[in-house]
């Protein structure tokens, strides 16, 4: 499979981590357009792309957004995500304007009590056949 066969923007979440599950699910019951899909950090095409790109698993513990030419991570990957969403969610892209080293301090405190906070997933959330799709 090259770069061009995968689907994006595609982000890459913790499928173990029950707070980034949820945040799928919202985001996937906001994205009208179908804009966004969607992969755990541990599939195939994950481990390929950040392959590809040089990444580290220490990256891959972040949620990540590739976008056809790059990826983007942090702040920046949950912004660009934002941005595809209907408003007033796509709003929070105004965020960027906050000097990125501040935006990922927050993303790296919420990152490092996720799973003391939230949990691991114990069970698969129930999605739509079009939400299902949207899952590589």
């Amino acid at each position: 499979m090259s770069l061009d066969d995968i689907p994006h923007p595609l982000v890459l979440f913790d499928g173990e981590c029950a707070m980034c599950n949820r945040c799928v699910v919202w985001v996937l019951n906001r994205d009208t357009r179908g804009a966004l899909y969607f992969t755990s950090n541990r599939s195939e095409v994950s481990q390929r792309l950040l392959n590809t790109f040089g990444l580290s698993g220490d990256e891959s513990s972040s949620i990540l957004v590739f976008n056809g030419e790059r990826i983007l991570a942090r702040s920046d990957a949950v912004l660009f995500m934002m941005s595809l969403l209907p408003a007033p969610y796509s709003c929070a892209r105004f965020l960027r304007c906050i000097p990125r080293f501040i935006r990922d301090s927050a993303y790296r405190l919420v990152a490092a009590v996720r799973y003391r906070v939230f949990g691991r997933v114990v069970k698969c959330s129930l999605l739509s056949e079009d939400q299902r799709r949207r899952l590589v």
